[in-house]
């Protein structure tokens, strides 16, 4: 008899070995002989940040199949005799309580029941766009490990303070078909995968949660062709409220200050170059920060508040990273690359490259990559 798990975590290729797990599972009565047994393998996770990702079983140092957490999966005529189980693929936040390879002694026409335990702890996660779709999103730990997708139609995340959701856009406009715009800003809980649409957040583009925890920023693009417009909604269902800051034909890219009171942004000020600009919340105190004939785009204010991260091509052809002071004062290059997120901390920053994601310290030190592929505007978790 077949029996259908469902399933709500794992990337896609471990999500179809695990179905196929689970029909194996209401057959495998078919599948034992004279000389053969079961082996039920179970694991229990707990903690936080669990491996979402799964584990990887190995019977005999030959794969076995992939286990999702908290889940079962039953070998089928395994034959008889002393025979070594092992999880593997344990992220590297947990840890497996006990062996992580057993001796399991198989008898003929018996079931051998083993499990595992697994404890996670909490550990720095990236949100970042994905390749293979350019408006993905996937979920990573900090040193570019364990990446599972997340949502596929999706892009430029911004976590909440506590670091249990992040919102992120699934906006797009169409000038071609339908000359409209479609979509908006949405919430996402990681853990459950459970997606929210904020009331008004309609056709809103990269937005930025506030460290307040309560407003969200983000570009209103009302048509296509039409300028971007500057708006920070309150969650709860309040209208957004739209800024207007003087002089500045478009705004994009929002990031708050670390007290919840400005927000710097890409600001068009004519159809040239973009330039990066801030304001307070209330719409008062505008200053433009960058002045040049180069473009500067995608601010990323600094934990303590001192240092504004930025894209830029003033110090070559390609997309570099700056900082500057957060009056914009004693600007600086930091390395090549674009999309800067600070860490929680403020020591380091995760960038985007030309094939993947990049860590490097606030002095410029200590450059590693982290993943390969086309990824972009990643988000650090607080």
């Amino acid at each position: 008899m077949m029996r259908i798990v469902q399933l709500r975590v794992g990337g896609p290729s471990r999500l179809l070995a695990a179905v196929v797990a689970a029909v194996m599972l209401g057959a495998c009565d078919a599948f034992t002989g004279p000389g053969v047994g079961v082996v039920r393998v179970s694991v229990v996770t707990e903690g936080v940040d669990l491996d979402l990702d799964g584990y990887r079983l190995s019977l005999d140092d030959q794969f076995a199949g992939f286990l999702l957490i908290n889940q079962e999966h039953v070998l089928a005529a395994v034959t008889a005799g002393t025979r070594s189980l092992a999880l593997e693929d344990v992220a590297t936040n947990c840890r497996i309580i006990g062996d992580a390879v057993r001796t399991v002694q198989v008898s003929a026409a018996e079931t051998a029941e083993v499990e595992f335990n697994v404890m996670c702890e909490r550990a720095g996660r990236i949100v970042f766009n994905h390749d293979g779709n350019p408006y993905g999103l996937a979920f990573a730990l900090a040193d570019g490990t364990d990446v599972v997708p997340l949502v596929q139609f999706g892009r430029n995340a911004s976590w909440s303070p506590d670091g249990s959701r992040f919102t992120f856009s699934n906006a797009y406009c169409d000038d071609f078909y339908y000359d409209e715009c479609f979509g908006g800003v949405m919430l996402m809980d990681p853990a459950t995968r459970d997606i929210t649409r904020p009331e008004s957040g309609r056709l809103g583009f990269d937005p930025a949660w506030a460290p307040d925890g309560e407003h969200i920023a983000f570009s209103h693009v009302p048509a296509p062709r039409a300028w971007a417009q500057l708006r920070v909604l309150r969650l709860g269902g309040s209208p957004a409220v739209t800024i207007h800051p003087p002089e500045v034909r478009a705004a994009e890219s929002p990031t708050w200050s670390p007290d919840a009171q400005r927000i710097a942004f890409t600001c068009h000020m004519t159809e040239t170059a973009p330039e990066i600009c801030v304001i307070n919340r209330d719409g008062t105190g505008f200053t433009q920060l960058t002045d040049d004939d180069h473009w500067d785009e995608r601010p990323a204010w600094s934990p303590d508040g001192s240092l504004i991260a930025f894209a830029t091509n003033r110090f070559s052809a390609n997309s570099d990273i700056a900082l500057m002071a957060s009056d914009g004062s004693g600007l600086t290059f930091l390395t090549p690359g674009r999309d800067p997120a600070w860490s929680p901390d403020g020591t380091r920053l995760v960038f985007a490259g030309a094939q993947g994601l990049f860590r490097v310290n606030a002095d410029g030190s200590d450059l590693q990559q982290l993943t390969t592929g086309s990824h972009n505007a990643p988000a650090w978790r607080p």
